[in-house]
């Protein structure tokens, strides 16, 4: 039996797990979760000085001698074999981390790319389909077609699946103008005034767009988790707004993102936020989703789901890891 490790770096937390490889078919691999740890990531002030304390209880070291692969998920467009993340103070090189982790082979993946192909191999496993927790929100209609993922934690990722081609596409999308209602005018003022730049997806749809939010309803500035234990549930109307005002812009940028892929086959939405406030539960996710007067019923169409597992990034990198490894080899 041989061994991966993988890792999901985002901008709050460091997941690093360690799994079996008990098969490699030309499919997706079969994998077994050994064991994980979870980083503070903003406390590191670079990736080798994360890597020194990822260690086991003992002291030991966290990765078995003869690993010869690790597979990191990095919030951050990958390019030439490094990555710099928008909300991380340090960016990943290979070669360093190579150095780092002494494991011979190291491949870089976008965070949401691992997570669509967490999602590949959840259809074609039961088992890690259990294991992501992945819960049916809207049960739509099935089609053999693209689907979308989308997921706000410390920015909001996208990502673009095509299950038939066993692929997954990345996106930056999260960085893209975020469109705003006229009743919406008013707030959206106030804080490209005080930003001084031109609004995009993840200043709205994230824990900070949150904190925005909650700022200009409540009259507080307060840190997320702080807000996310006043909106579970809210009781001001104040609170309420706020709560009812998140969903409606996290609704409004996954249907934009299936819109503009045509990405019928299935909305999934991943990321913290939906796991620490019941955003996807509020009707006007839902509503915010399918408001579209030319393509509201294709909308209706589109199955929707939630991946609850904070795990779903791990399996996506070993999943991607695996697959890249075994093309590498079949080229040789």
């Amino acid at each position: 039996m041989s061994f991966l490790l993988a890792a999901d770096i985002g901008g709050t937390n460091s997941r690093f797990a360690l799994f079996a490889v008990k098969a490699a078919p030309a499919a997706l691999p079969d994998l077994e979760l050994v064991r994980e740890q979870w980083l503070p990531t903003a406390q590191y002030g670079e990736f080798a000085e994360l890597v020194r304390d990822l260690r086991l209880p003992d002291g030991s070291s966290f990765v078995p001698p003869g690993t010869l692969l690790a597979s990191l998920g990095i919030a951050g467009p990958i390019r030439d074999g490094s990555c710099e993340p928008p909300n991380i103070s340090w960016g990943v090189h290979t070669d360093e981390a190579v150095a780092a982790l002494d494991i011979p082979v190291v491949l870089l993946v976008n965070d949401f790319v691992a997570q669509g192909y967490a999602c590949l191999l959840a259809a074609l496993n039961t088992r890690t389909r259990v294991a992501l927790n992945i819960a049916e929100l809207h049960a739509g209609k099935r089609h053999a077609a693209p689907f979308a993922l989308v997921g706000a934690g410390s920015g909001c990722g996208k990502a673009l699946v095509l299950p038939e081609a066993r692929m997954v596409l990345p996106s930056e999308g999260g960085h893209g103008e975020f469109p705003f209602r006229r009743d919406e005018e008013a707030f959206a003022t106030r804080l490209r005034d005080s930003l001084g730049e031109e609004l995009v997806v993840e200043m709205l749809v994230s824990g900070d767009g949150l904190r925005r939010l909650f700022a200009y309803h409540c009259g507080e500035d307060l840190p997320p988790a702080e807000i996310s234990s006043r909106l579970n549930p809210p009781r001001t109307a104040a609170e309420q707004k706020t709560l009812a005002w998140f969903a409606r812009f996290y609704g409004r940028a996954c249907r934009n993102f299936v819109l503009n892929a045509m990405a019928v086959g299935g909305l999934y939405v991943t990321g913290g936020m939906a796991m620490r406030i019941p955003v996807l539960e509020h009707p006007a996710f839902l509503e915010s989703f399918r408001d579209s007067k030319d393509m509201g019923r294709l909308l209706q169409d589109v199955p929707v789901f939630h991946i609850r597992s904070q795990r779903a990034g791990l399996w996506g990198a070993a999943a991607y890891g695996m697959t890249r490894s075994a093309r590498m080899e079949c080229r040789v």
